[in-house]
């Protein structure tokens, strides 16, 4: 709950109670009594949707994620302050993260002379992710901003939904070009940036919270199936999603990961499917970028594929499904 326990005082500025969100969603208002409380990633998906709607904000979610950086984190923000670069604070918390957020992930990606520090959801229960990124990304940016003392440069701001219809609050708030229909939400760095120290951050500090993290990693049980899943989300968009990279990246032999998703019920090609066919809805439904696009950017070398895959997945196509979406035809169940 650390990015939504703000949520009811917006609420209220807007003239919105707190009752109208709750209204049949299985939440008691003391839910937003401490940034330790816990709810599904579904769930806060819709509480954010709702408060846009209720709020009669579209960008409610950005007014959010304004209010906020690595001090509203807890165990998480203290490994950044006290980690020696902006480069180990970024990657303290994704490495942090499975322990606070299931439903969604945060990833770095170099680009050359640039990185995407990237954020994506891959819980199936929704496609409404829009306030979702709309509280993140603001928050990515002020966590880089604060911890950087201002010297980290970021060049542009990307979001994967639709051009709003008011751009304004955006070019306000990050004074940077702001980009709509991506296939990637997140904040474009300069590579060099990440090596820009953190003000005030002690050795020692970090290393007793490093330690403290290492530990709760273990003691979270997240599957393998969850694992891969949560990889498979940043790694898609640049063409690393193959068997061996997604093992490689959570720290086991492909065998093993093979093995061990057997087990429960699963293997990869059933995660890599899910994770395509999620992804390419979600592309669908937020954005206006063409079939082909999506196809690259959930791994496809050509339309043709992706549309053939599409079609076996749910029995119609890409465009089919995007229309019938647009027209409230469909109801979207977990894949």
């Amino acid at each position: 709950m650390a990015a939504l326990v703000g949520l009811p005082g917006l609420l209220a500025e807007f003239g919105a109670t707190l009752a109208d969100l709750l209204d049949g969603l299985p939440l008691e208002p003391s839910v937003f009594d401490s940034d330790e409380n816990r709810i599904s990633y579904g769930l806060a998906t819709e509480l954010l949707a709702r408060a846009a709607r209720i709020s009669g904000s579209a960008h409610f979610g950005l007014t959010l994620g304004t209010r906020f950086d690595h001090r509203c984190m807890g165990l998480a923000g203290r490994w950044m302050q006290h980690s020696p670069t902006l480069g180990a604070a970024l990657s303290s918390f994704i490495a942090l993260q499975p322990t606070a957020t299931e439903g969604a992930t945060s990833f770095l990606h170099r680009h050359g002379d640039q990185v995407i520090f990237g954020y994506g959801a891959y819980d199936r229960t929704s496609l409404d992710y829009v306030q979702n990124y709309l509280v993140v990304i603001p928050m990515a940016f002020n966590i880089v901003r604060t911890l950087s003392n201002g010297k980290a440069v970021v060049t542009e701001i990307l979001f994967s939904f639709r051009k709003p219809l008011d751009t304004l609050p955006y070019s306000q708030f990050f004074g940077v070009p702001v980009r709509f229909d991506q296939p990637v939400t997140g904040l474009v760095l300069q590579y060099a940036s990440l090596d820009v120290p953190v003000a005030g951050a002690e050795p020692a500090e970090f290393a007793a919270i490093r330690s403290r993290a290492e530990s709760l990693l273990q003691q979270s049980r997240q599957t393998v199936a969850g694992r891969v899943a949560r990889a498979l989300k940043g790694a898609l968009v640049i063409g690393k999603s193959g068997r061996t990279d997604i093992a490689s990246q959570i720290g086991v032999h492909h065998r093993a990961m093979a093995r061990q998703l057997a087990k429960e019920g699963t293997s990869f090609q059933a995660q890599l499917d899910s994770a395509r066919f999620h992804a390419a809805r979600e592309l669908l439904a937020l954005t206006d970028l063409a079939s082909g696009d999506i196809a690259l950017s959930v791994g496809f070398e050509n339309p043709g594929a992706f549309t053939a895959a599409f079609k076996g997945w749910c029995g119609t196509t890409p465009g089919v499904w995007r229309a019938a979406f647009k027209a409230g035809e469909l109801i979207v169940l977990p894949a």
